[in-house]
């Protein structure tokens, strides 16, 4: 099987790209950089986003943040804080989340909205619950 070429920086076109960048709604979507032009051309919300992330713990263990945390606005809309997870804490909360909307969807199929919202937020609390004691058997 052939090796794919290293992706080029879109910016410059000489050096191999380190930084994938997705931003939606922006134009361009997304846009990949090599060390040099991210410093210097990255999109204002990808480097407050990047600021907040390296400047974050993980919700769950403590450990430094690798990604927001996007369940919690399903479980509870009245907080719109940012929340974070680091990449252990990450891959875990994918991976239980997949599991329950999974069985939510074979379960459920399609309920009125109350029903469907509440059932969501049963769910991400189940994954919360999860990711606690998850955290807790990993740490020991």
């Amino acid at each position: 099987m052939e090796k794919a070429a290293p992706e080029m920086c879109e910016v410059c076109g000489r050096k191999k790209a380190t930084h994938h960048l997705c931003q939606p709604g922006a134009v361009p979507h997304s846009i990949s950089l090599c060390n040099e032009c991210e410093k210097t051309h990255a999109p204002v919300l990808v480097k407050d986003f990047i600021a907040q992330v390296k400047n974050a713990v993980c919700r769950f263990c403590g450990n430094k943040a690798m990604t927001m945390d996007s369940l919690p606005g399903i479980g509870d809309e009245l907080d719109t804080s940012s929340r974070y997870l680091c990449f252990s804490c990450s891959a875990e909360s994918n991976r239980i989340g997949m599991e329950k909307f999974r069985s939510f969807e074979s379960e459920f199929g399609s309920l009125p909205s109350a029903e469907l919202l509440k059932q969501l937020r049963e769910f991400t609390g189940q994954i919360d619950t999860h990711m606690r004691r998850w955290v807790i058997q990993r740490d020991n």
